[in-house]
């Protein structure tokens, strides 16, 4: 049996052809227009950029010590499963009271040769993360975790 579909294929290929449209409709306006539509782009950007620097100033946070302590102990999980599969870790706390714990690593082979607490550790940490986020750059793999700390 084998299924297959290519949700990323297409999405690429509707994506790039957007893009198509936008740079032939962008080469069909007028010099006057390219600059004005730009000037449009840059101040739409600027207002909502100043709305949202506006209600983060009075945005105030509290620390939940129980999610704290939660992340602390998520953040003991990492070290052990980072050891394991031989990533870089990075854990932090924000400013914005968001803990991030990021591994990056070039692999991740979970083969049976991984023990079931590697595994439960890696599904805890995705079961229990406000956000994650899995990527490549540069030729490395990036896990990004990120847990809310306030209340």
């Amino acid at each position: 049996m084998e299924i297959r579909r290519n949700y990323f294929t297409e999405e690429q290929r509707a994506l790039k052809l957007q893009e198509e449209e936008a740079k032939e409709e962008y080469a069909a306006m007028a010099e006057g227009e390219q600059a004005e539509a730009e000037r449009l782009m840059k101040q739409r950007w600027e207002a909502i950029c100043a709305q949202f620097a506006e209600e983060h100033k009075h945005t105030r946070r509290i620390v939940d010590k129980q999610k704290l302590e939660f992340f602390k102990e998520m953040c003991e999980y990492a070290s052990s499963w980072a050891e394991a599969v031989t990533a870089d870790l990075y854990a932090c706390v924000t400013e914005q009271l968001c803990g991030q714990i990021k591994f990056v690593t070039d692999m991740i082979i979970l083969d049976g040769e991984t023990s079931i607490k590697l595994r439960v550790y890696l599904i805890k940490l995705i079961q229990t993360a406000d956000e994650v986020s899995f990527y490549n750059t540069d030729n490395v793999y990036v896990m990004d975790f990120y847990y809310k700390l306030y209340k």
